[in-house]
C-alpha cells in the first residue's frame, strides 16, 4: 500500500491510461484538490476566502440490501449535500456519502442525520482521530441531485473511505467542475 493518498495507476489498461492523461491534462490546483487526504471543506475555504456552508438535498435511510456486510441490522444513512460559499452562494461541490452510523460515535451520527454540518468539519470539531482512503477518481457526468452543475459537461471526482478504528465507516463521493479555481 502507497503512503499517499492519490498515486497514478501504473496497469496498461485503458482505464488507467485514461487516468494518467487526465492527471497530466489537470492544473496544479485541480491536483491538489483530488489528492487532499485532509478536510477537503477548509480546503475550499482557504482557495475560496469565504466559509463554506453545506446544504443537505437528500438523507435517507438505504433499507435495501447492500452488497458489504454489516455488523449489526442499522442500515446505512445516503446523505447529499451542496458546498457553497457563504457569501455568493457559488456551488462548488456537490457530495454524496454512505455512513454506516454504528461506526460512529451516537452524538456524531446523530448530528449527521440532524445538521448541515460538514462531515469532515464535524469530525474534525469532536477531534475523532480517522484516516481516508481514495478508492478511486476522474471524470464523469454530474449525478441529477448536483444542482448548478451543467449536466453536459464532465466534472472531477473522486471517491474514498472515512476510516475510524480500523473499520471504513463512511464512503464518500465529491463532485466539482474542472476550472474551479
Amino acid at each position: 500500500m502507497s503512503s499517499s493518498f492519490l498515486t497514478l495507476p501504473t496497469e496498461t489498461t485503458i482505464e488507467a491510461q485514461q487516468k494518467r492523461a487526465l492527471w497530466i491534462s489537470l492544473l496544479p490546483i485541480e491536483k491538489a484538490l483530488l489528492a487532499t487526504d485532509g478536510s477537503f471543506t477548509l480546503l475550499l475555504e482557504a482557495l475560496s476566502g469565504e466559509k463554506i456552508q453545506a446544504q443537505v438535498v437528500s438523507l435517507a435511510r438505504d433499507h435495501h440490501d447492500t452488497p458489504r456486510p454489516r455488523l449489526d441490522n442499522t442500515p446505512p444513512l445516503r446523505r447529499a449535500v451542496l458546498l457553497h460559499t457563504s457569501t455568493t452562494k457559488t456551488i462548488l461541490v456537490y457530495a454524496t456519502s454512505i455512513i454506516t452510523p454504528s461506526c460512529l460515535p451516537s452524538d456524531i451520527a446523530k448530528s449527521l442525520e440532524e445538521s448541515d454540518e460538514p462531515i469532515g468539519l464535524l469530525l474534525r470539531s469532536k477531534r475523532l482521530e480517522t484516516f481516508r482512503e481514495l478508492y478511486d477518481w476522474g471524470l464523469c457526468l454530474p449525478p441529477a441531485l448536483a444542482t448548478g452543475f451543467n449536466r453536459n459537461e464532465k466534472v472531477l471526482y473522486r471517491t474514498y473511505a472515512i476510516i475510524l478504528q480500523g473499520r471504513p465507516c463512511i464512503k464518500i463521493t465529491e463532485y466539482f467542475r474542472r476550472g474551479l479555481y
